[in-house]
């Protein structure tokens, strides 16, 4: 229940696409999450993508850095978007992007993502 399997993230070229299309976006500093909501058809309830630009973070050990980070964050809080998708019956592809040129801790990171997550769910 606590893991990130790879069937929880979204690697289709074509998913992508129609997720940046279509999809809508919150603002949630450092972070912005871009999702398209589904009803629910796949054995996943979410798939997700993890982004750090190199424009803002330009060295790969720092980019790699943040996204081990937002990762572990959103792998520890996820139980919370699981069972909103459960009861709704939805399916959700989305996309943490951060947002700027420094790296935050932690702690930091996991209070933000949580915020983010429940900033999603009461916008779906």
């Amino acid at each position: 229940m606590y893991s990130l399997s790879k069937s929880e993230r979204l690697c289709s070229k074509i998913s992508t696409t129609e997720l940046f299309s279509k999809g809508s976006s919150i603002n949630e500093e450092p972070f912005r999450i871009i999702f398209l909501a589904s009803d629910f058809d796949r054995d996943v309830y979410f798939k997700s993508q993890f982004i750090v630009p190199k424009r803002h973070i330009t060295r790969a050990v720092d980019r790699n850095l943040i996204k081990r980070q937002m990762k572990e964050a959103f792998r520890k809080n996820k139980i919370i978007l699981i069972d909103f998708l459960k009861a709704n019956a939805k399916q959700l592809n989305f996309a943490i992007i951060y947002q700027i040129s420094e790296i935050k801790e932690t702690i930091l990171i996991e209070e933000k993502i949580k915020s983010s997550i429940i900033r999603l769910i009461k916008k779906l």
